[in-house]
């Protein structure tokens, strides 16, 4: 700072003051001070300005080129000085000083105004042009201002210039990150919006969604149907390789990536996280996922409908066979019928006496007997079978038949009943209902050779809109489930898809009629039940 010459006068002294706070104001301030705070401080250093009145601070419209108002010091004196300021303009006493300070030229500008005192013009010179102008007004008494100290004091102007400059582009980017902030603080709402509305629809559809990368095999997104479908947690599957459900290429083997293969509702496997195989059909799309090229592979699993195809070919089998068989057991039981009918004639003539021609016509009934209650199995299995329908208690039937089943099983084999008491009741035939429960019990006994547990399980069961898959065919409603379960020897899927055919069976020659489960399937249908397998 240059030196100033102390004379001892109480003036030297004032401007001394002056200019030593003038000096340091700029070192004084704090980096996030408002600019608010630093035009009111550096106001009040103008206020030690020797001879001081009040000090204002007027900025540049950069539009209008006019100068407006911005603050005053002290504070009681801002109306008065606007006042004052317009009156200067209006009259031109000013007008030299403010064309200079329009211009860029820089100084200071002094202006007499006769009995009312001194005004003291410092344009605040900044890099881009004028900011403003400070005016001081000093007292209506005061000189002249030497030419040396008020151009010190222009120095101190200009560093409060530049600093004020520097607070109004900071507030500036200040507001303007503020502005790009709020503008990506409402994208990233609106990209999250988008996010939550892209999952929802992903999440409704009723197929698998898997998004896989083309550069890495990687699945890099998944709906919620394809995690129910897969198995597996989202947080499993994101981030695996395709062909581990997908298909069972190797990496490098993709027909769709590495073979430009179209695969458009293309029935395939998809294994499973159990790794149980399941057929779907798919379909795969390009897509950009996340600014990467990607494929879309949407699926929909099939194996309720390959049940229900399987279910109407049995059907349809079984309608056949039992048409078939219907008719012939209607045309033999007619035959049957007349047998014992002749059979019984020879047995009740007194002279038939109790010789072996009349044991030889009781074997004759006993055998036709036989024939005939097979015949009605047949009948039955055909649907042409009388039956009298009633409302039924499926427990009671079962606990009814308990001593009879329990002599029918091996000492080898224990019987178990597990049976709801809330069960509900059920329409039907009481004597086709035993000789359901009947049969099963026996198919079971036999498949255990070695001795096992049999288990007679009764239970309500409500099937909704969301049918479980092993009970695709039935209509919603309310049902009584009977279950007959055994730990014996499990079947083959070829052995499972024969076991309701008249006449099949697996058992040695002469040891089983194959009529068991096939007159228990006729039943169940003619009752209006239904009736599934299950083995492993």
């Amino acid at each position: 700072m240059a030196e100033i010459e102390n004379t001892g006068t109480e003036a030297n002294n004032s401007w001394n003051r002056f200019l030593e706070a003038l000096m340091r104001f700029p070192s004084n301030r704090m980096a996030d001070e408002p600019l608010a705070k630093t035009i009111a401080d550096g106001l009040e250093v103008f206020r030690l300005f020797p001879e001081a009145q009040t000090v204002s601070i007027f900025w540049l419209d950069q539009e209008s080129f006019e100068f407006r108002f911005g603050a005053s010091r002290p504070e009681t004196k801002k109306i008065r000085m606007e006042e004052q300021f317009t009156r200067l303009v209006e009259s031109g006493a000013i007008a030299g000083a403010l064309e200079s300070v329009r211009n860029g030229e820089p100084g200071f500008y002094q202006t007499m105004t006769g009995g009312r005192g001194v005004f003291l013009i410092y344009p605040l010179v900044v890099p881009t042009g004028i900011l403003g102008m400070v005016l001081v007004e000093l007292g209506s008494r005061s000189d002249a201002i030497p030419p040396q100290e008020a151009r010190f004091s222009g120095l101190g102007v200009q560093q409060l210039g530049h600093l004020l400059y520097n607070k109004i582009l900071s507030q500036k980017m200040n507001n303007q990150k503020g502005v790009v902030d709020q503008k990506v603080a409402l994208r990233t709402q609106d990209l999250e919006k988008n996010r939550r509305e892209l999952r929802s629809i992903l999440d409704s559809v009723n197929a698998g969604v898997v998004i896989v990368d083309t550069k890495n095999y990687r699945i890099l997104e998944v709906n919620q149907t394809a995690v129910e479908i897969i198995g597996l947690s989202k947080e499993e599957i994101i981030g695996s390789f395709c062909h581990q459900y997908m298909c069972v290429l190797e990496k490098g083997r993709c027909p769709v990536i590495d073979f430009s293969q179209a695969i458009q509702n293309t029935e395939q496997v998809l294994i499973k996280g159990n790794r149980q195989s399941i057929p779907i059909v798919k379909k795969v799309s390009p897509i950009f996922w996340g600014g990467r090229k990607c494929l879309m592979e949407s699926f929909i699993d099939i194996s309720e409908l390959k049940f229900l195809e399987e279910q109407f070919h049995q059907s349809l089998k079984l309608e056949a066979i039992a048409r078939m068989a219907g008719g012939v057991a209607h045309d033999f039981n007619n035959l049957l019928m007349a047998i014992m009918g002749y059979s019984d004639l020879i047995l009740m003539n007194p002279s038939a006496g109790e010789g072996g021609v009349v044991r030889q016509v009781r074997e004759i009934k006993k055998a036709a007997q036989k024939a005939a209650d097979l015949t009605q199995q047949l009948l039955a299995l055909n649907r042409k079978q009388v039956v009298e329908p009633k409302v039924l208690d499926l427990n009671a039937i079962i606990i009814d038949l308990e001593k009879i089943l329990g002599r029918l099983m091996r000492e080898e084999v224990e019987l178990v009943t597990a049976l709801d008491p809330t069960l509900a009741n059920i329409t039907g035939d009481r004597g086709q209902m035993e000789q359901v429960i009947v049969n099963l019990a026996i198919n079971a006994r036999d498949a255990m050779s070695a001795g096992g547990k049999l288990t007679i399980e009764t239970t309500n069961v409500a099937i909704g809109q969301t049918t479980p898959r092993r009970y695709p065919v039935m209509p919603v409603g309310n049902y009584a489930l009977l279950a007959v379960s055994d730990n014996g020897r499990g079947m083959d899927v070829e052995t499972k898809s024969h076991v309701f055919e008249p006449f099949f069976t697996t058992k040695e020659w002469g040891k089983g009629t194959g009529m068991g489960l096939s007159t228990v399937y006729g039943i169940v249908r003619q009752s209006g039940g239904y009736i599934w397998v299950y083995s492993e």
